[in-house]
């Protein structure tokens, strides 16, 4: 898999079917629907030398996929479906990344209020407390797994509402 750290790109040479797909897939997409913006958030991040700021970008990346369709509990939703499209077949380790998820939603609320992050909500995946920099790292690499897996499974113009009909294996034809 590739890896992005700091400002450096390190691509394998196993990895250049599955880059030739997300280029292919974003270059035909509107860039103004939620992938669009998602990915230009990515971007951006990179962009940025403070790590609060990459990870603000990070999560302004997974609200606009996993997030925002409506009024309801945004923090809950984007845990949700972010949980969920990492495809992860151990119920015990989405409920971890669903956890976490939520207390980075947490941390970054605290950060753009100008608050220091509670240290019970920065933790690593399994729960441990770590450094702000290392909670942060760990929310770039799932939002970035995440964003991944929604350019290369969303077929058409995106739909927040794909991700409730894939979570409960419901088929736009039997609405």
């Amino acid at each position: 898999m590739f890896s992005l750290s700091e400002r450096n790109l390190q691509i394998m040479p196993e990895d250049a079917g599955l880059l030739a797909s997300l280029f292919n897939r974003l270059i035909h997409r509107n860039d103004d629907d939620a992938i669009g913006i998602a990915t230009r958030r990515l971007e951006f991040a990179m962009e940025k030398k403070r790590p609060e700021d990459r990870f603000i970008d990070g999560v302004i990346a997974a609200e606009a996929i996993f997030g925002s369709d409506g009024n309801s509990e945004v923090t809950y939703r984007v845990a949700l479906r972010l949980a969920f499209a990492l495809k992860v077949d151990d119920a015990q380790q989405r409920m971890r990344v669903f956890k976490f998820v939520k207390r980075a939603y947490a941390v970054r609320s605290s950060i753009v209020h100008g608050n220091r992050p509670s240290d019970r909500d920065v933790v690593d995946l399994d729960g441990s407390r770590v450094m702000l920099s290392q909670h942060m790292r760990v929310a770039e690499d799932l939002i970035r797994a995440a964003v991944r897996e929604a350019v290369l499974t969303t077929e058409g113009p995106f739909r927040h509402e794909v991700w409730d009909e894939k979570i409960l294996a419901v088929t736009p034809q039997l609405r």
